[in-house]
């Protein structure tokens, strides 16, 4: 072979082959970006509009729409000479946002709403 067809042979074979390996740069879409919904607040003050006398202790809870942060039986109305066993449930993360629910707690059934307060 000639020196030309040599030169021919190496630009139609060599250059692909050389072009392959080379770096090349591909374009790299942006990573998207989430942010979190933000928490549902408590509110105390809503969530004490929504109760009523007499409701069951689940019922006062379905009606809140939270979960109790605490609970705790306790000898309610000592003051008044006829003390009776009632059930403090506290609601929201603090002080200022804060629903106490106290249920009176008949013997024969579920515990019911005797008063609340927002503190």
């Amino acid at each position: 072979m000639g020196g030309q067809t040599r030169h021919i042979l190496l630009l139609l074979f060599g250059c692909p082959l050389l072009a392959a390996c080379a770096p090349t740069q591909q374009a790299v879409a942006p990573s998207p970006t989430y942010e979190a919904a933000p928490a549902p607040s408590f509110s105390a003050g809503q969530a004490s509009l929504r109760l009523k006398v007499g409701m069951t202790e689940s019922a006062a809870i379905a009606a809140i729409g939270w979960q109790p942060d605490s609970a705790e039986v306790h000898t309610c109305g000592g003051e008044t000479g006829e003390p009776w066993q009632c059930k403090i449930l506290k609601f929201g993360p603090y002080y200022g946002n804060r629903l106490v629910v106290w249920f009176s707690m008949p013997e024969n059934g579920q515990p019911i709403v005797n008063n609340w307060n927002v503190e």
